[in-house]
């Protein structure tokens, strides 16, 4: 609550009766008040326990008889009390309220109390309005202002108010009109921000996964994560939106430590500041800057294929080349040397080989190869100030799972067990285990013809990376609702679709031996 004296109203010589009493009523007077847990001249917190259920409810007033009211005057406040008086000039009463209204932040919808300490002549109605009217409270725009009421502390003269005493009942009759009139402070919650961005992307990971791999594409993978990424900035800037006075406010910091009040706050309430300007704009830019650029290399050669297996080296080599290109000239996520071992695990871990008549073709499963790359940008929000950020909790529709401990199970922890390469951040509901079967390479050496004499190679050479563009993925296709295993399968030449290779169609009879071997 903040408290608005008139000028000088607060000095000890201060000849302002209704003030003083008024002050005496809110600020306290010492020890002698019961629940007063801190008091000084211009600032009190008061405290009252609900045993039934266990509630700690606080009060902080912060009075002030400056005449130009500054920012950190009005800060985190949700209700003002505002005192007049007719023996001040209306003009300076108005421009005082003037700069009260530019202290208090757009959409506070705050309620407004004025009180005053003079009696009328005329009926009330026509006195609230005058008083309102001489302030400049009406029309008032930019949602700073929800709702406003005069209160005479000393009634009107009819009523026989006039030998200067002051009624508490009309005082208490505005507080708890003011007390029904707080804004909600929103309810908010504290979560790790990659572990948000994580719950939004998942389910579209899932979808992905459920396409056949040749459906799928780069731009795909690009795209869901970043709709991810743009959800989870969304999110932060919709609780903050939510407390525009920076609730809570800052003298919850002169609590002591020990106390049960003071635990109470940090056990309850959202860190002080959470939802202030300079805190909210370098996180949301730091989540905005996660969003991953397109993949610019054309990849159409993939669909050339290679005859008994004679160039799919080369294009295994030209595959590894552009991951390269895009995780350091694109992405900008690794050095050179930490993006070609990266690019080599991807293709590794996340390439198939397929046979279609006597073709082989690389095809890339880029959800798996799009998780490591998830898991580098996501590095970001690991640790430091923006790993945590308070969000809604009404629009949390999928909560992290907790387990038999109570942590959630949505946690990351680095994995460092690649030879040469950086640790990565890997988080066990997303990440796929890595599968037991054959290397690329493996496959490729006992499926492909690799000694036979090879026409030129097809490998396309590398073209210039030009600049990174943002292409929204087309639609997949369909065929009678569903999705085309295929592009161009039909019921009467499904014996070209692309099937697995299988190793015993493959393998010599000669090879058998070394085949046990790798399979053990």
């Amino acid at each position: 609550m903040l408290v608005l004296v008139p000028p000088g109203a607060m000095k000890s010589q201060s000849n302002n009766v209704a003030s003083r009493w008024l002050l005496k009523k809110l600020m306290g007077s010492g020890s002698e008040d019961n629940g007063l847990l801190l008091t000084s001249a211009d600032l009190s917190i008061w405290r009252t326990w609900l045993s039934s259920p266990s509630v700690c409810c606080l009060s902080v007033v912060r009075a002030s008889d400056q005449q130009v009211i500054g920012n950190e005057i009005a800060d985190s406040t949700n209700c003002i009390v505002f005192v007049v008086s007719e023996s001040i000039p209306w003009e300076m009463q108005k421009a005082r309220f003037s700069s009260l209204l530019a202290s208090i932040p757009p959409q506070s919808c705050l309620p407004l109390l004025i009180l005053s300490g003079d009696t009328y002549n005329e009926g009330y109605d026509y006195a609230s309005q005058n008083v309102i009217d001489k302030l400049g409270v009406s029309g008032l725009s930019e949602g700073k202002i929800a709702s406003s009421l005069v209160v005479f502390l000393a009634g009107s003269c009819t009523e026989g108010y006039i030998n200067g005493f002051f009624d508490d009942d009309k005082l208490r009759e505005g507080l708890k009109w003011m007390a029904n009139s707080f804004p909600l402070q929103p309810d908010v919650i504290l979560v790790k921000t990659h572990e948000l961005l994580l719950n939004y992307l998942n389910p579209s990971l899932e979808l992905l996964n459920k396409r056949v791999a040749p459906e799928v594409g780069p731009e795909h993978c690009i795209s869901v994560f970043n709709n991810a990424v743009s959800q989870l900035g969304e999110e932060i800037l919709a609780a903050a939106y939510r407390s525009p006075n920076q609730w809570p406010t800052l003298e919850i910091d002169l609590l002591e430590r020990s106390s049960s009040e003071r635990m109470f706050t940090e056990m309850f309430l959202p860190s002080i500041g959470w939802s202030s300007p300079s805190r909210i704009q370098p996180l949301v830019e730091s989540v905005k800057s996660l969003q991953l650029p397109g993949f610019s290399d054309d990849l159409s050669w993939l669909k050339q294929g290679s005859y008994m297996g004679r160039q799919i080296q080369d294009q295994k080599l030209y595959l590894e080349e552009c991951l390269t290109r895009y995780l350091t000239q694109s992405a900008r996520l690794l050095n050179g040397a930490q993006a070609v071992a990266e690019a080599k695990i991807m293709v590794q871990k996340g390439v198939d080989l397929e046979l279609r008549d006597s073709n082989h073709y690389l095809v890339p499963n880029w959800v798996t190869i799009f998780r490591r790359i998830y898991n580098w940008r996501l590095a970001r929000l690991s640790t430091g100030d923006f790993s945590e950020a308070y969000v809604l909790s009404q629009r949390l529709y999928q909560p992290p799972a907790a387990d038999s401990d109570g942590a959630t199970q949505h946690g990351l922890t680095a994995n460092s067990d690649i030879i040469g390469e950086a640790p990565i951040l890997e988080d066990h509901d997303m990440m796929p285990a890595v599968p037991s079967g054959l290397s690329l390479d493996e496959i490729i050496e006992v499926s492909c013809d690799l000694d036979s004499d090879s026409p030129p190679s097809l490998r396309p050479p590398p073209p210039p990376l030009p600049t990174p563009a943002y292409d929204e993925p087309q639609a997949l296709a369909h065929i009678n609702g569903e999705v085309s295993p295929v592009h161009g399968a039909t019921d009467d030449n499904m014996h070209d679709a692309p099937r697995r290779v299988e190793l015993r169609d493959l393998v010599p009879l000669k090879w058998d031996d070394e085949l046990a071997k790798l399979e053990q």
